[in-house]
C-alpha cells in the first residue's frame, strides 16, 4: 500500500510519483522501485529502517530504489539505493542502482 511505503520512506503519500507503478523487479536481487516526484524530496528521504524491514520481509524484496526521472523526455533517473532485506541501511556507492 502507498500510504505505508511513503511512512516507511518518510515522505507524505502525496510525494510517491503515480507515473510508474511501484514494483518488484529483479535485477539478481529482488528490488522494489519506487517513483519519487522530484529530486529535492528523494533527496531528504529519512527511511524508518524498521518499516522498511517489515515491507521486505512482507513483500518478499531486499532492494529498494527510490528514483526520480529527469530531463525533457524523462529518461534519465537519478536514484538511492536502500538494502532492508541485506541490512544495509543505504548503500550510496552503488553499482545496482
Amino acid at each position: 500500500p502507498v500510504d505505508i511505503l511513503a511512512s516507511a520512506l518518510g515522505v507524505n503519500e502525496s510525494n510517491i510519483g503515480i507515473r510508474v507503478p511501484n514494483k518488484i523487479i529483479s535485477t539478481g536481487l529482488e528490488t522494489l522501485l519506487v517513483e519519487i516526484n522530484d529530486l529535492e524530496t528523494l533527496h531528504s528521504l529519512k527511511p524508518d529502517r524498521k518499516c522498511l524491514m517489515q515491507l521486505a520481509k512482507q513483500y518478499g524484496f531486499v532492494l529498494v530504489h527510490p528514483f526520480v526521472l529527469l530531463g525533457h523526455e524523462q529518461k534519465i533517473a537519478t536514484v538511492r539505493n536502500f538494502g532492508p532485506g541485506l541490512g544495509v541501511f543505504e548503500d550510496i556507492a552503488t553499482g545496482t542502482s
